[in-house]
């Protein structure tokens, strides 16, 4: 699977990130609407225990793609794993010719994570696990205004 977000991110992503004109209604018909897409800047990354290669790199792939630097805070569970897919996510940068730093990781209990999810640093942040902790995660991102894209688990 992270194979196959790698594959279609590199075939299609330009595309997917090219300007877009978009239609406006009939009182503003004189008016032009384009979207563009710029970097954010630092945006982070909360992700399960489960899938813990797939979970801990996919933000990774679209953050870099998207022309951003990500810090990924992956379950404290899977803590051993994250630094293995750390080293192999920054051997890759450093083979490309990018900074190592652009992918930094921040392993720590749940009961501190807050510190990590209303940092107004963070430009955004993505979501992957269970619905009560993405609650927890919303509520701390909105003191400092930051926005959350939640993909929620379950069957």
């Amino acid at each position: 699977m992270t194979v196959e977000k790698l594959k279609w991110t590199i075939d299609h992503g330009e595309k997917a990130l090219l300007p877009e004109r978009r239609s406006t209604n009939f009182l503003m018909m004189y008016k032009k609407n384009t979207v563009t897409y710029e970097p954010l800047g630092v945006v982070g990354a909360c992700v399960s225990w489960n899938y813990p290669l797939h979970n801990f790199i996919g933000p990774i792939i679209s953050a870099l793609f998207t022309g951003n630097a990500v810090v990924v805070k992956p379950s404290e569970q899977t803590a051993w794993s994250a630094i293995y897919f750390l080293d192999m996510v920054r051997g890759a940068l450093s083979s490309c010719g990018h900074s190592r730093d652009l992918v930094q990781s921040l392993v720590c209990l749940p009961n501190v994570a807050d510190t990590f999810t209303s940092h107004p640093d963070i430009a955004h942040i993505t979501f992957i696990g269970s619905r009560p902790v993405a609650h927890h995660v919303c509520t701390s991102a909105a003191k400092s205004l930051i926005p959350v894209c939640v993909e929620l688990g379950g069957k």
